[in-house]
């Protein structure tokens, strides 16, 4: 995924309905620790307007 690719949510009543735009994507990375913290990207979401973050494995990239 990357910016301006158009996704749609995996779980509707909770992220969004309809499709959305990626506004800024941040890649997954390891901590010194071992830990994780997975890929995450904020979306436009095209039918209530809203802006929020949500991690990718959440959504669907929509295939033009």
């Amino acid at each position: 995924m990357k910016v301006g690719d158009l996704v749609y949510s995996k779980y509707p009543k909770i992220h969004g309905e309809g499709h959305g735009i990626i506004l800024i994507y941040l890649g997954s990375r390891e901590l010194k620790n071992g830990g994780f913290i997975p890929s995450k990207a904020k979306i436009y979401w095209s039918v209530t307007g809203k802006r929020v973050w949500i991690i990718t494995w959440d959504l669907y990239k929509e295939e033009i």
